[in-house]
């Protein structure tokens, strides 16, 4: 895929300024009607980025929309119950993430010793894999504030592609914490 930004201080897209002190804006990408149900979901191209905004159950969740895995749409997988926790299934290799913090689940078998035989031993982490991001509902919609500082997670590497079912989502040129939203 083409470069993208992921996480070096000092680097930026025009929708995603630094300002002087550091501090990444919120950028209006929707109206609030558009997240207002449970299952509705809107992508977006916020700079060079494609991310996802899910209503899960009256919650809004923000992340990569494109698979830490293998690139393919997550933001519009089923979203299933796993552990007791709300996560997407990638429609490619059905990997399950979770929409708060975007850790990768899976269910871990262990050896029983009496049989000799692999037996469930419940869901386990394998850690962040996908990156989420801050949003914020306002009276004239719903804002996001990329985070992108920290440690490199493995969405990075995909989160700029263009993948069927995802590439189609709008565009974000402008930024501004009050202005309009301008879309593309």
């Amino acid at each position: 895929g083409r470069p993208c930004f992921a996480a070096p201080v000092g680097r930026c897209t025009t929708a995603d300024p630094i300002t002087p002190g550091g501090v990444r804006p919120f950028v209006k990408v929707c109206e609030l009607d558009e997240l207002r149900r449970h299952g509705d979901r809107v992508h977006v191209l916020l700079g060079d980025r494609h991310v996802s905004l899910i209503n899960h159950r009256g919650e809004v969740y923000c992340l990569d929309s494109l698979c830490y895995h293998a690139g393919g749409p997550l933001g519009i997988g089923d979203i299933e119950d796993v552990g007791g926790r709300a996560c997407l299934s990638c429609p490619w290799h059905l990997y399950k993430v979770t929409l708060e913090s975007g850790e990768k689940l899976y269910g871990s078998t262990r050896l029983d010793e009496a049989t000799g035989k692999l037996v469930p031993d419940g869901v386990k982490s394998a850690g962040v894999r996908q990156r989420t991001h801050e949003v914020e509902k306002r009276a004239d919609g719903w804002y996001v504030r990329l985070r992108l500082d920290g440690p490199h997670v493995e969405s990075d590497k995909y989160a700029c592609n263009d993948v069927p079912g995802i590439a189609k989502g709008r565009k974000v040129r402008g930024w501004s914490t009050e202005g309009p939203l301008v879309r593309v």
